[in-house]
C-alpha cells in the first residue's frame, strides 16, 4: 500500500510557486523594456499579471503585450498567465 505523500509525488512538479512565477516574469519583462523590474512590483493572482511600475513603463509593456503573453507561454506554460493589466 502507497502512502498518500508517494500518490501526490506526481503533482510536485505541476505546482510553481508564486515566486518563481514572479521572478521569471521579471526576467522576461527586464529583457523586453531593458530595465530592470522588481519582484515585489509584480503580482499574480488568477492568471492576471498586475504591474506596480510607472505609467511609461507599463505603456511599453502593452506595446509588446503579444510578445511578453507568448514569452510568459513558454518560459511558464504551467502558470496559466492569460493577460495582465
Amino acid at each position: 500500500m502507497k502512502n498518500v505523500g508517494d500518490l501526490l509525488l506526481k503533482y510536485k512538479n505541476i505546482i510553481v510557486s508564486e515566486e518563481t512565477v514572479r521572478t521569471s516574469i521579471s526576467e522576461i519583462t527586464s529583457k523586453l523594456i531593458k530595465r530592470k523590474i522588481p519582484i515585489e512590483s509584480i503580482i499574480v493572482k488568477n492568471g492576471i499579471i498586475s504591474f506596480k511600475l510607472s505609467p511609461i513603463e507599463k505603456q511599453e509593456l502593452f506595446f509588446k503585450k503579444e510578445l511578453l503573453l507568448d514569452e510568459i507561454k513558454l518560459h511558464l506554460p504551467q502558470a496559466h498567465i492569460t493577460h495582465f493589466k
